[in-house]
């Protein structure tokens, strides 16, 4: 899955739990999406087995560039 995807999948997923009784829509797209950033923060600061630096380097990588997708959604 691509980083945008990866984005994408994981702010749907949180938006569905979010329930903010406004008009305006924003703010729960807003909340899935702090939602989703935290997510990704805690996957990468989970204690994974990592065989190679430059595995860690492509993990970290991945999940630092979903972030950056989440924000532009």
């Amino acid at each position: 899955m691509t980083e945008k995807e990866k984005a994408r999948d994981l702010v749907d997923k949180f938006l569905e739990y979010v329930d903010i009784d406004v008009r305006d829509s924003r703010h729960e797209v807003e909340g899935a999406k702090q939602c989703a950033i935290i997510c990704a923060d805690e996957i990468m600061d989970t204690d994974w087995f990592i065989p190679s630096i430059d595995d860690l380097n492509r993990w970290n990588h991945y999940w630092n560039n979903v972030k950056l997708e989440i924000k532009n959604i």
